[in-house]
């Protein structure tokens, strides 16, 4: 996926100019999301991501918002099985 990238170089600092840059990116990308992944590569045991959303998508993630706004979706079948 072009709008995943692996943190390369150790301890991340989120500073503004990063979080703008995330946002421009989503905006730019077809799936109008972008994110910056805080582990180093896919096979981690702890995984966390920064992610920058625009309005028209959707992701199933847990979140902590730091900037904006989230609409929660539940989908029946989640709900069924006793999810959410």
């Amino acid at each position: 996926m072009g709008d995943v990238r692996y943190n390369k170089s150790g301890a991340k600092v989120i500073s503004q100019g990063l979080i703008d840059r995330l946002v421009a990116e989503s905006r730019a990308s077809p799936r109008q999301r972008a994110q910056l992944c805080l582990h180093t590569e896919k096979s981690d045991l702890i995984q966390a991501m920064f992610l920058a959303l625009q309005p028209d998508t959707y992701k199933r993630e847990i979140f902590t918002i730091w900037q904006g706004e989230v609409a929660v979706v539940t989908f029946a079948d989640l709900a069924e099985r006793g999810g959410y």
